[in-house]
């Protein structure tokens, strides 16, 4: 059985520090949603652990980006 529920949660403070840096460097508003998450890549050469943002604009668009290290790495 897949140990997905066994990994810990990134600490709140990184998820709230990393939408700070996003919201800040690509000029969005409190509107804006973005959610960020932080999943295990499974392919080969890749970090183990990545980090997604996504950005859903008001008009319903969404913009992604992935980030090859781990929330609390993300500067």
């Amino acid at each position: 059985m897949l140990k997905l529920l066994e990994r810990p949660f990134p600490d709140k403070s990184c998820i709230q520090r990393v939408k700070q840096l996003v919201s800040e460097r690509f000029h969005l508003s409190e509107a804006n949603i973005v959610p960020i998450s932080e999943l295990r890549c499974l392919e080969k050469g890749s970090q183990p652990i990545e980090t997604v943002v996504t950005a859903r604009y008001h008009d319903g668009s969404l913009q992604n980006w992935c980030i090859a290290n781990p929330i609390q790495q993300v500067a």
